[in-house]
């Protein structure tokens, strides 16, 4: 944009100092770009009169008034035609939210970004806001640190995200796509947010969330119910049992105020899926009354717990509370890989003195696999055929092998693939 002599004379004053593309009037430089407003910056007091009477005709003037008004010290703007609607509802949300101490709207095509910083006053902290949009439709949003009740409610009525304005706690992180108006609205979700009451990060799509406590605990929201990942059994367990549908909290309960955390280490709703009917399996068989570990550990392949590794059907071993007995710790640290109730592998690290360790290691072994029939396997495998042997074991690098009969030509060819399986 460029401006003429008898133009300057007009809109400025004795002292204001006019480029081609820019207006500056004392603390405040007004500049545009290609024909729009581009940039605010404010830098101290000013007159706003004065200045809303000089930008009144001018490109995008309604925004440069706001942004006078509201006093914003930094504020970048590229607009672009067809988000016509979405700039009324930024503006009320400008106009709304407490002191605004950064803003910029960046449009490029059908898509726009908007980055608000806010705080409810000078001394507090920074509250931020991003908000992704196409055309006139809100299709993200992003926020961090939100701590101030007003903050929420802003956004709640302006960005229709009822449930928002109802979270009580800090919301360190949180971030929602897709249909925003299905993603905080169920009264489950919210009261469950207000019954923990702690700093949360929150990520979500079309009402399907999953919610991280500081500091640890974590939870899936999804079909309507509330599912846990990461819970403290011993403190935050007995708070939000309630929530928990009825198949999980009867497992869970027997845990209830013991001082371990049962953890799914899942990255997707799927896995999450695939996992929970073994998981609840494997609880349903441990014995609360023995010290269990700090973590149990959970995924779709895997359950990991003080030095326990069991892989694939991990739900159908037997016997695993004896791993969690004393007298097992001979076994220990041991990976199995279970096929079914019979076939299945067992690898365990062999000390250097392991020849010492044999019989103590051998008696443990048959109290978990629950027979004698288990024979130190030779070279020659047809002195070794025996119908009454059920299991081998054998010496393999740094490792004891012990396999099912059936299994053992497998195994025997080629260890490493079991040693570590993908």
């Amino acid at each position: 944009m460029k401006f003429g002599t008898d133009e300057k004379s007009e809109t400025t004053s004795k002292n204001t100092p006019l480029n081609k593309n820019e207006i500056v009037v004392g603390n405040v430089s007004i500049r545009y770009k290609n024909g729009r407003l581009s940039r605010i910056i404010i830098d101290g007091d000013f007159d706003e009169r004065n200045l809303e009477e000089k930008v009144v005709g001018l490109p995008d003037s309604d925004w440069a008034i706001l942004v006078l008004n509201r006093k914003i010290p930094i504020f970048h703007v590229s607009l672009k035609a067809g988000h016509e609607i979405m700039h009324e509802k930024l503006k009320e949300l400008i106009k709304n939210l407490d002191i605004i101490t950064y803003l910029s709207i960046s449009e490029k095509g059908i898509s726009g970004t908007v980055n608000i910083e806010t705080t409810p006053d000078k001394q507090s902290s920074v509250e931020t806001i991003t908000i992704y949009y196409d055309y006139n439709t809100i299709v993200r949003v992003d926020l961090g640190s939100i701590y101030s009740g007003k903050t929420k409610k802003v956004l709640a009525k302006v960005l229709n995200i009822p449930g928002l304005g109802k979270i009580a706690p800090t919301i360190d992180v949180l971030s929602i796509k897709g249909d925003l108006t299905k993603s905080l609205n169920q009264k489950l979700l919210i009261d469950f947010l207000n019954t923990v009451n702690k700093p949360l990060n929150l990520k979500g799509k079309d009402g399907t969330c999953i919610v991280n406590f500081r500091p640890g605990d974590s939870f899936l929201y999804f079909d309507k119910k509330i599912y846990p990942m990461i819970v403290g059994m011993k403190k935050r367990y007995p708070k939000i049992a309630s929530f928990l549908p009825e198949e999980i909290r009867k497992v869970y309960d027997r845990f209830s105020g013991l001082n371990t955390v049962i953890y799914f280490k899942t990255s997707t709703m799927s896995e999450y899926k695939n996992a929970l009917p073994k998981v609840l399996a494997v609880l349903s068989k441990l014995n609360t009354s023995v010290s269990l570990p700090e973590y149990l550990t959970f995924d779709e392949k895997w359950f990991v717990a003080n030095g326990i590794a069991i892989r694939d059907s991990y739900e159908k071993l037997d016997n695993i509370n004896f791993l969690f007995k004393p007298e097992a710790q001979v076994l220990l640290p041991i990976r199995i890989i279970v096929y079914n109730e019979i076939q299945k592998i067992l690898i365990f690290y062999r000390p250097n003195d392991s020849d010492k360790i044999i019989k103590p290691f051998l008696d443990a072994l048959k109290k978990f696999l629950g027979t004698d029939k288990i024979a130190i396997y030779s070279e020659d495998l047809q002195e070794q055929e025996n119908s009454e042997i059920r299991y081998y074991l054998f010496k393999y690098d740094d490792y004891f092998i012990v396999t099912n009969k059936e299994l053992l030509p497998t195994v025997a060819h080629d260890p490493t693939r079991f040693i570590n399986p993908k």
